[in-house]
């Protein structure tokens, strides 16, 4: 289970390690081309099996200069590969080094994943950390919802749930970067969350002392319905579908900009109901798509029948 606040929130990214302390995840040039590369290339068969994603607008990724990738967080227990998912649809037509890298929040450092990690690209959610990497022309994706979106109800799998975060927002106007947001559909489809237990969470003070913003009801399989901390599940519907869309440039930049309260809230929402449109618009597109694979499967199994019937079918015996 992922348990991490929002990467890119205010709080998360106001700790810097103190000075001359070396952290896991620090060190932007960390990545591991070679690393990245073989891990997509042993983890690809997996994914394509699992989620048989398709990616469109890649263009928009390339040769931008330095960007904040905003992504929604989907699949609850799985949200935690939904990086290694957007990498892998994305390698398949662009260069390793045009990958984002990946903010993580702390407690994912404090793991024995953390050298593994850093080399893969994942940094340290932190202000400085964001901004080297941005100052070094890197694309920086972040996933503003947390936890709380990446178990969102099954009825709000088609919205974008931020919450009150906002500090992603202020990071890109802070560095005077574009936003450039991905929405991911189809992750969320592939179980049930019946309530994220945010209410519950916020009683429970070991879910409180580990940052842990959800105590979920799921129902997946094959473990069925599951509380509290659900297990991996099996995806089963099908196909995931992504869209990376145009980068979002904001008029004003700089710290006076990323200091304005309303400002930075009309951008958020500006982000937040552009990406929404989006996502209800390739999660309708799948559908339609998994409705015609189905007729098509039933119109086979049809044809097969009837061919049977008519020139297959035993001759009766009295």
């Amino acid at each position: 289970m992922q348990i991490h606040r929002d990467p890119a929130s205010a709080s998360a990214l106001a700790h810097d390690a103190p000075d001359g302390a070396h952290v896991e995840g620090d060190d932007v040039d960390a990545r591991d081309l070679s690393a990245l590369r073989t891990t997509l290339e042993r983890a690809g068969p997996l994914l394509e099996r699992l989620f048989r994603p398709e990616v469109e607008g890649t263009a928009h990724l390339v040769s931008q200069g330095p960007a904040l990738v905003v992504g929604n967080h989907s699949g609850g227990t799985l949200a935690m590969i939904e990086p290694l998912l957007l990498a892998h649809a994305l390698h398949r037509r662009l260069a390793l080094q045009e990958l984002p890298e990946l903010l993580l929040h702390e407690v994912m450092w404090h793991t024995p994943l953390a050298h593994w990690l850093a080399g893969r690209g994942a940094l340290r959610a932190s202000r400085t950390n964001a901004a080297h990497a941005l100052a070094r022309g890197r694309k920086v994706l972040v996933y503003p919802g947390g936890d709380r979106e990446a178990y969102r109800s099954f009825r709000n799998r088609d919205h974008v749930l931020f919450g009150e975060h906002r500090g992603y927002i202020q990071l890109a106007i802070e560095n005077g970067v574009p936003v450039i947001p991905i929405v991911t559909a189809g992750m969320h489809s592939s179980f049930v969350a019946l309530t994220d237990g945010h209410w519950l969470a916020e009683r429970v003070p070991l879910a409180r002392s580990l940052r842990v913003a959800v105590l979920p009801l799921t129902l997946g399989f094959p473990f069925g319905l599951v509380p509290f901390l659900p297990p991996p599940y099996l995806p089963l519907m099908g196909r995931v579908r992504i869209r990376v869309l145009a980068p979002m440039r904001f008029e004003r930049t700089g710290l006076e900009a990323a200091g304005d309260a309303a400002y930075v809230d009309a951008c958020h929402r500006h982000v937040v109901s552009t990406m929404e449109r989006a996502l209800q618009d390739v999660a309708r597109a799948r559908r339609v798509s998994r409705r015609s694979a189905l007729h098509a499967r039933v119109d086979r199994w049809l044809d097969r029948l009837e061919a049977w019937s008519t020139n297959g079918a035993p001759t009766p015996t009295r």
